[in-house]
């Protein structure tokens, strides 16, 4: 059984008949909403809101920052085992090839190292972030303009 929220496979245990917490994005999943098959990630119902989540709850972790090079790598590293651009890598995709991989850093790191998943995206990607908006510290630079 998968959560119609995140995609993630609940465990075997799973009481399909009854309302229930994912264990992964922790949203209630409706009795008789579990999907017995895994979707095909384009049409979840709840995936903004999972990634929401999910996002927050690794920002709580205070994960250290990684070395931006290493985790930009990452990132390119999953989007390609995953057959995806890095600009089309969303959140939950990420969060479920680190799970499977565990040579990936955490989404706290990623998001720690870039402090949004946008910023981590675009320097992972082919496009840098709009000529170097941020500094090496992640930090905005105010233009005297």
């Amino acid at each position: 059984m998968f959560c119609p929220h995140c995609d993630g496979a609940l465990p075997s245990t799973w009481v399909w008949q009854r309302a229930d917490r994912c264990p992964i994005c922790r949203l209630v999943v409706g009795a008789g909403r579990a999907t017995e098959t895994q979707g095909d990630g384009i049409t979840l119902s709840g995936a903004g809101t999972a990634a929401g989540i999910l996002g927050a709850a690794a920002r709580r972790e205070s994960a250290p920052a990684g070395d931006r090079p290493v985790v930009a790598e990452a990132l390119r590293e999953a989007a390609r085992a995953l057959g995806k651009e890095v600009g089309r890598l969303r959140m939950l995709d990420y969060q479920h090839a680190a799970d499977l991989n565990p040579a990936l850093p955490g989404l706290g790191v990623v998001l720690s190292t870039f402090g949004t998943w946008k910023l981590a995206r675009l320097h992972a990607g082919d496009r840098t972030p709009r000529a170097a908006a941020t500094d090496a510290a992640g930090e905005r630079k105010h233009s005297a303009a």
